[in-house]
């Protein structure tokens, strides 16, 4: 949640040693992060994965911070290329038309083309 109020006074401050965006932590993880790992110095990055596991801590313009986005994103498509392996003919019929648009939407294909809820079923069981 960017807060202009509460960050501009200090944003401003800083002049052009702060030209990025600045976001304010109403829940305090961020600081408690940065107590942890002994963080004094801003910008910082913590890349936090779907399992809360944390990935990456440090300076984002580290090309290791780059690296692990990439490794993220990879395993992030494959996750999504094994759950939908996973799916059956009869599961997916079993789904709405909107969730099957969905599938099909996340995973880059196009059903503009399709007029039948069976050929939905059939391009994702083909993807």
């Amino acid at each position: 949640v960017v807060s202009t109020q509460s960050t501009g006074p200090f944003v401003e401050q800083m002049g052009s040693k702060m030209n990025y965006r600045v976001a304010i932590d109403k829940n305090g993880t961020a600081n408690e992060l940065m107590r942890a790992y002994n963080v004094t110095g801003i910008p910082h990055a913590f890349v936090i994965d779907a399992n809360g596991k944390i990935r990456y801590h440090g300076h984002p313009m580290e090309p290791t911070f780059a690296n692990t986005l990439e490794k993220l994103n990879i395993e992030l498509e494959e996750t999504k290329k094994s759950k939908l392996k996973s799916f059956t003919a009869d599961q997916l019929s079993a789904m709405s038309v909107k969730e099957l648009k969905q599938i099909l939407t996340d995973n880059g294909a196009d059903y503009r083309d399709l007029t039948e809820k069976r050929e939905l079923v059939e391009r994702i069981l083909r993807l």
